[in-house]
């Protein structure tokens, strides 16, 4: 889920080429892993990724859980989604198209309303302009008990982006995030290097961006 006209726009053209990426397809896979070892994961839990894209990472973990709604903004990544869980065969994937710029949250069209026992969200953070009020919404979708992931940059220089023009931060501190959860009401709070992207500068010398997953429980 993104957060303006640009960026879904920018996201719808780039969906049918977005699986092409060996190093997409690794980071997401790196992520999936990471959650099942900060999360006890059962098919007994109702879970949704917010800013699912194509579901790289929901894929991954759907047979796991027992239903998962895939949330987007970008109609287009939504569509090539739902062509990947027809190709595949997958029950328990429910792409919901939600914008929560224009519309906020609208409980009517998420699982049952009566929440999850996990969110997840993967490298959307950084488009968003307050993470902190984000990060109280997914509280509050959130049974007792359950459980929020966010994957996302270390803070970095901007060159990762570079001039992109709907990246509203260059990563995040993790001890900054890592705050912004506990503020909002989770407990137990970590985080864990999931990944490390690896780019060639135009000198030749390699840019590394690690990439966290930052967990906390509500109680």
């Amino acid at each position: 889920m993104h957060s303006t006209d640009t960026t879904r726009q920018r996201f719808d053209q780039l969906a049918q080429t977005w699986d092409q990426k060996p190093s997409r397809v690794a980071l997401a896979r790196s992520v999936a892993t990471t959650i099942t070892e900060l999360v006890p994961l059962t098919d007994q839990m109702d879970a949704m990724e917010y800013g699912c894209g194509t579901g790289l990472v929901t894929l991954f973990l759907a047979s796991l859980l027992r239903e998962v709604d895939a949330v987007d903004s970008s109609g287009e990544m939504l569509v090539r989604l739902r062509e990947k869980i027809a190709e595949q065969g997958v029950k328990n994937i429910h792409p919901l198209p939600l914008d929560l710029e224009h519309h906020g949250w609208d409980r009517q069209i998420l699982l049952s309303g009566t929440g999850y026992d996990l969110v997840l969200t993967s490298m959307t953070l950084h488009h968003i302009t307050d993470p902190a009020d984000l990060i109280q919404h997914f509280f509050s979708l959130i049974r007792p008990g359950g459980y929020l992931t966010i994957a996302d940059l270390d803070r970095e220089d901007g060159s990762f982006h570079g001039d992109t023009p709907d990246v509203r931060h260059h990563g995040f501190e993790r001890d900054h995030l890592k705050a912004l959860m506990a503020t909002a009401g989770f407990e137990d709070v970590r985080a864990v290097t999931a990944h490390t992207i690896r780019r060639s500068r135009d000198d030749g010398t390699e840019a590394r961006y690690p990439v966290f997953v930052a967990c906390g429980r509500k109680v």
